[in-house]
């Protein structure tokens, strides 16, 4: 008996988490070139996520941007609901998202959305159930940021604090 062989990409309506993840990094270190981004995927029971990580460079906003859309779902708290969020295959291999019937049906406060198919588009079901960033901050950009940290103020945060603060809105 011949071993499995999984279709290709362009022959499935949906992606396994490693291949989410590859894809989301590949639009990673094209928009942010010369950027090192680790990409790391997990996968168990009743759903999976990736954790994008990277030293200095973009803030964790700016990658947020990227990324964000990756996410094949979302949560709303107040009704304690997870909602699914499906996704455009476009011919160039990129991801948008395609649409979500929200909580609002549900008593919930997330709003259901449907964005028009793309031309030559597909609709795919990513296998990143949540999307998470972690920037880490080297010490010379510590350095860099220390120089900014008050040194007398009437705050309730200490030193180590504000450098942390400074550190996550700077530029690296």
């Amino acid at each position: 008996m011949a071993a499995y062989q999984r279709p290709a990409i362009e022959d499935r309506d949906w992606l396994t988490t490693a291949e989410t993840a590859a894809i989301m990094r590949k639009e990673l270190i094209a928009r942010f070139p010369g950027v090192k981004f680790s990409a790391r995927s997990s996968v168990y029971s009743m759903g999976s996520s990736i954790n994008i990580g990277w030293t200095d460079g973009p803030t964790e906003a700016r990658v947020s941007e990227v990324t964000g859309k990756y996410s094949s779902k979302g949560f709303d708290g107040s009704i304690d609901l997870e909602y699914h969020i499906q996704h455009y295959m476009m011919p160039d291999g990129s991801v948008e998202v395609a649409r979500s019937s929200g909580t609002t049906g549900s008593m919930g406060y997330v709003e259901g959305f449907s964005n028009p198919i793309p031309i030559n588009a597909r609709l795919v079901q990513l296998g990143s159930g949540y999307v998470s960033c972690n920037r880490r901050h080297s010490d010379a950009l510590k350095a860099r940021c220390l120089t900014k940290v008050p040194t007398n103020t009437q705050s309730d945060m200490d030193a180590e604090q504000w450098l942390w603060r400074i550190c996550r809105e700077t530029e690296g």
